[in-house]
């Protein structure tokens, strides 16, 4: 595997990008990627991966985006790792190939995966109502939630919003479980609960068994540990005075995190060892909080899922290599481990199991399709308080990928650019 790791601005740039900004052309990150594309669409191949050094500097720029990272998989390994620009504005930390991100929504699939080879150990079932294990006690008591199923998560057809808002949101399904998608993180903290409440076992500590340390995933966690106390990048925002990226005020992992661990170490129980319910126990004994902007949120907004963590939704942070390492587990292998889904269980991820609107987009279990002029792709996107921006991209044909991690608010045009100018096509999925 090749590592190309630029800590800083990088000062080389290939002639095609120095001649389109030499024509006075306005930049436009998608028309720029397009020039540096062709020869991709031409030969229907992603280009080198060394295209992204001589481009990121450039992109990054131009969207004040403090760093990033990016990791190419080519006939099923990771095939190179490419770091950029800073871990933190504020203290001049370089983001490296150990440098871990907040993965946002990239957590589902990777939640999904586990949830699979629970069915396939025959500890959950994916056509069970959901209601039989566990109702939440704040959910509306309505026919349509009572009958969704693991499946209908995983698809995004449960038919509960996003997130709820604010204590007190309506939780009201909009349709039927099955008959539309509509995304929901909300939904997979439900069936999070529920596993969690079938199996004994909290999601760190569970994802950890079942995927993490099997792919090798050393440096990836959905809790908080002292790893990614010392590794997590910071996420940042925009001066709108200046324009310039600052770290974010608030970043409620991390400041949670810091006060879990004190909890944490008094009831003699690590924070990867913990459930939901755990987690509402440690809120109401934590000592104040120093930071003006976590202090102002009372328990209940805490306790809010879209707020908590270990989060099947949205809590993991890893490095970008290790992401990369998990989409591998979406390739056809002839003889998988044990660990590993089966075929029929890993292609059933990757098949349509609910259309969405855009004609060309359809939802498998836990992933994104888009079909393409190269064929059928799989994708995610991520976005954690709009700081956290960050893009899974495969092809499970050609046995090829691309991850973006991004940390920030900008970070979604960076991906849009990165993802056409590496496989030559402009993509619904990463469009802005």
């Amino acid at each position: 595997m090749t590592r190309r790791v630029n800590m800083a601005v990088a000062t080389g740039r290939r002639d095609v990008l120095r001649t389109a900004l030499a024509l006075g052309a306005t930049w436009s990150l998608s028309s720029c990627a397009s020039r540096l594309a062709g020869a991709a669409s031409d030969r229907k191949a992603w280009i080198a991966a060394a295209a992204v050094d001589d481009a990121a500097p450039e992109i990054m720029r131009v969207n004040a985006l403090p760093g990033m990272a990016l990791a190419v998989i080519d006939d099923g390994v990771v095939a190179s790792v490419h770091a950029h620009g800073l871990a933190s504005v504020a203290t001049g930390a370089p983001v490296t190939d150990a440098s871990m991100f907040e993965a946002a929504s990239l957590s589902k699939p990777v939640f999904a995966y586990a949830v699979m080879k629970l069915a396939e150990l025959e500890r959950i079932d994916l056509d069970a109502p959901l209601a039989d294990t566990l109702y939440p006690d704040d959910f509306p008591d309505h026919p349509w939630l009572r009958q969704v199923t693991a499946r209908h998560v995983l698809a995004h057809g449960s038919g509960l919003p996003n997130w709820r808002g604010p204590v007190g949101g309506d939780l009201t399904p909009q349709f039927p479980p099955e008959t539309r998608w509509r995304y929901s993180g909300e939904a997979f903290f439900w069936l999070q609960r529920v596993v969690e409440t079938r199996l004994g076992e909290g999601l760190d500590a569970l994802m950890q068994r079942l995927v993490l340390r099997p792919a090798g995933m050393r440096r990836s966690t959905f809790a908080w540990t002292p790893l990614r106390a010392r590794y997590q990048v910071d996420g940042h925002d925009i001066d709108e005075s200046t324009g310039v990226a600052r770290v974010a005020p608030l970043q409620l992992r991390r400041e949670l995190g810091k006060r879990y661990e004190a909890v944490a170490a008094r009831w003699g129980k690590p924070v990867t060892d913990w459930t939901y319910d755990d987690v509402r126990s440690a809120l109401a004994e934590m000592r104040p909080h120093d930071n003006p902007q976590v202090a102002a949120l009372d328990l209940a907004t805490l306790r809010l899922p879209g707020n908590t963590f270990p989060n099947a939704a949205g809590s993991l942070a890893c490095t970008v290599e290790d992401y990369a390492k998990f989409v591998c587990l979406m390739f056809r292998t002839p003889r998988p481990d044990a660990w590993r889904l089966s075929e029929s269980s890993r292609s059933a991820m990757l098949e349509t199991a609910i259309d969405k609107d855009a004609p060309t987009l359809s939802g498998g279990l836990g992933w994104g399709l888009e079909d393409t002029q190269d064929g059928r792709w799989f994708y995610h996107e991520g976005n954690n308080g709009g700081i956290f921006r960050s893009f899974v991209l495969g092809d499970a044909e050609r046995r090829r990928g691309l991850v973006i991690f991004t940390n920030g608010a900008r970070g979604n045009y960076a991906v849009q650019a990165l993802v056409e100018l590496l496989t030559g096509q402009t993509l619904v999925s990463a469009t802005v």
